[in-house]
């Protein structure tokens, strides 16, 4: 059950979302409705076409695959969509369907659908909490880093 400070908040989130969307170009509107793979597109153009999503897909990484460049992949991205006119945050989406395995040293999953089998329920679900863990170790190491 959400927290009564979260429901006192939510008119405020509404408010500030209406008034975006009311100040928002077509092209912004637009730019903020698409998500692009990271390897077919600039940091620069984030910027330059308001674009709300950007995405690490198959081989979607750094040219060189430790979380520190991801962390700094990620912030350049980062810092061109907060230097657009509505300074709208960035989505940064990586495909991990099998586990994170653009990262090098981070685990690979089989294929969802053989894992949600009855018989393999106990497995899917241990699989899910270690993918969870390394996701967690990848985003609190990469916020280390960057301080």
């Amino acid at each position: 059950m959400p927290s009564t400070e979260n429901q006192s908040q939510k008119p405020q989130v509404e408010e500030r979302i209406n008034s975006l969307i009311k100040k928002m170009t077509i092209e912004e509107k637009i730019g903020q409705m698409t998500q692009v793979e990271n390897k077919s597109i600039s940091p620069e153009d984030v910027k330059n076409f308001f674009i709300g999503s950007v995405l690490s897909g198959g081989g979607g990484y750094p040219s060189i695959n430790s979380p520190m460049a991801w962390a700094e992949m990620v912030d350049i991205y980062q810092k061109n969509a907060m230097e657009t006119r509505m300074a709208i945050p960035l989505i940064y989406g990586v495909d991990a369907v099998h586990g994170h395995s653009n990262m090098h040293g981070q685990s690979f999953f089989p294929i969802m659908s053989v894992l949600e089998h009855p018989a393999t329920q106990t497995l899917f679900m241990r699989l899910e909490e270690q993918q969870l863990k390394r996701w967690l170790q990848l985003v609190f190491f990469g916020t280390l880093l960057r301080r």
